[in-house]
C-alpha cells in the first residue's frame, strides 16, 4: 500500500547497496553532488530516535570503509515521508567512477523496525 521499498530490521547491521559498477553506463562522481532519499519511519517503530550511515564508494575506494562513512543523524519518525538530502562532495572519496552507495538505514534499531524508501536519486 505504500508503493515503496520496505526495509525491515532483522539483524544488528542493516543496510542496502545500490550497485553502479556493473551498470551499462558508467557514472562519474563529478556529475552528481547530492543524494536524495525519500523515506518514512512509522511511529510504531520501537526506538524514539534513529540515525543512519552512508558509505559512498567511488574512484580508488570500491568498497565501504571507515574513511567513506557519512553520518546522518536525526531521522524523522512521524509516519510521513521526508526527503533527506546528502551532500556527497563532503566525502573525501567522492571522485572518479561511482561504484556503489551503501545505505545503513538504521545505525541502531530493534528487530522488526521498518523504514520505507520511495526513492534514492543521485543528482
Amino acid at each position: 500500500t505504500e508503493q515503496a521499498i520496505k526495509l525491515t530490521t532483522i539483524s544488528t547491521d542493516t543496510f542496502i547497496n545500490v550497485q553502479y559498477s556493473n551498470a551499462d553506463v558508467t557514472l562519474h562522481a563529478k556529475d552528481y553532488s547530492t543524494l536524495k532519499i525519500v523515506y518514512m519511519i512509522p511511529v510504531s517503530n520501537q526506538y524514539a530516535q534513529y540515525n543512519a550511515e552512508l558509505y559512498p564508494c567511488a574512484g580508488n575506494t570500491p568498497s565501504p570503509s571507515a574513511e567513506t562513512l557519512m553520518w546522518i543523524p536525526g531521522l524523522i519518525k512521524d509516519g510521513t515521508y521526508h526527503t533527506l538530502v546528502i551532500d556527497l562532495t563532503k566525502s573525501a572519496v567522492w571522485e572518479g567512477e561511482v561504484h556503489k552507495l551503501r545505505f545503513d538505514h538504521f545505525n541502531n534499531s530493534a528487530a522488526g523496525d521498518v523504514m520505507y524508501i520511495k526513492g534514492i536519486t543521485l543528482e
